[in-house]
């Protein structure tokens, strides 16, 4: 199995993205390709937000200045979000403060809205000169060149509109040198008929970190942590590493990515939303027995620890402190209808007239 930062790159560029759409098929139900390219093109490093990631990074000194420059780095571009990595607490106040400054500078130089919105977090600056590799990075580096023989992929073709999205996306990058362009695009298929190949053999996408695993083999920890949506590396990372970020976030349910990085700065914006949504879905589950179980007692100690439980959903549903509400208007009603159904809502309007009156 690929490490985990060997995984597809989202989302495509806008030049391969337009030529994409030149080629598209509307009848007869083919799948677009812009959907197929972005799926599987876009796990070369050269391309989409890898791309720019590195000019970011290049813009940052001239976007922030020398003083807060020095004190910060770019750490990375995902879906949209920017996360950058701060020396110490103080210099997030102006970051904060600039951020949407930052946002639209940003996208204005790449030409897109490549940033949606910046995540802040507090941790050691690390340069890239100062990133050596190790014994066991050269190791990975070798594992990942090396794991394509292990794979019969000679079978596996690769469609028509799939090679055009390749070209396209050769194209985009306006490299002269023809033998790096037959390099990468002899990458792209490999990438493509791999992924291929994994996918009709029992291998699925981590909802964690994005990598493909064997979902076939699932250890009897791993249905009952009910993590069966993750791969094993992640799930030792939840079991081991991520344990004070699992408690933080089930302490602190309401707390955003960047107050949770204060106390847990190593943890990952992904996996920060990962445990989010599992413990929301578990507290879901809760909710759900309790709903069951009020309509058929009707009983004021179910109505509280229902009431408790329906909060801590939402707080996780949307990373506000709904323990400082009172009373829930209408429009708190809708999104608690929206986040844990409809029932749920008809129920708790139920029993908070009743538990007042």
């Amino acid at each position: 199995m690929l490490p985990p930062d060997f995984r597809p790159e989202d989302p495509i560029s806008e030049a391969a993205h337009d030529g994409a759409n030149r080629r598209r098929k509307t009848a007869g139900g083919f799948e677009p390709i812009d959907v197929i390219a972005q799926r599987y093109v876009n796990q070369l490093p050269a391309a989409g937000q890898y791309r720019d990631i590195n000019e970011i990074k290049k813009m940052w000194p001239d976007i922030s200045g020398d003083f807060i420059c020095s004190n910060t780095a770019v750490t990375s571009l995902k879906d949209g979000n920017l996360i950058i990595t701060a020396a110490s607490t103080p210099f997030l106040f102006h970051l904060r403060s600039a951020k949407k400054n930052y946002i639209n500078t940003i996208n204005q130089r790449l030409g897109y809205n490549a940033v949606k919105e910046i995540f802040y977090k507090i941790g050691v600056i690390r340069r890239e000169t100062d990133n050596k590799p190790s014994m066991f990075d050269e190791v990975r580096d070798y594992a990942k060149k090396n794991e394509v023989m292990f794979y019969s992929i000679e079978n596996v073709e690769i469609p028509d509109d799939v090679q055009a999205s390749i070209n396209d996306f050769v194209a985009s990058l306006n490299i002269k040198d023809s033998d790096l362009c037959e390099k990468i695009e002899g990458a792209a298929k490999v990438i493509y008929k791999v992924t291929q190949y994994k996918k009709r053999n029992g291998y699925a996408e981590c909802a964690m970190c994005s990598s493909l695993y064997d979902k076939t083999i699932v250890s009897d920890t791993q249905e009952a942590s009910g993590d069966n949506g993750v791969c094993e590396y992640c799930r030792f990372k939840l079991s081991r590493s991520l344990g004070a970020a699992v408690k933080r976030i089930t302490a602190n349910p309401w707390e955003n990515y960047e107050a949770h990085t204060l106390k847990c700065p190593d943890t990952g914006f992904r996996e920060f939303e990962y445990i989010r949504k599992r413990e929301f879905m578990r507290v879901k589950e809760e909710v759900d027995g309790l709903v069951k179980k009020f309509i058929m007692s009707e009983s004021a100690e179910v109505f509280k620890e229902l009431d408790y439980k329906i909060r801590l959903a939402l707080c996780l549903y949307e990373t506000q402190n709904y323990f400082e509400i009172k009373e829930f208007g209408a429009g708190r009603l809708e999104i608690m209808a929206a986040a844990l159904g409809p029932n749920a809502r008809a129920v708790y309007a139920r029993g908070a007239l009743a538990v007042k009156f």
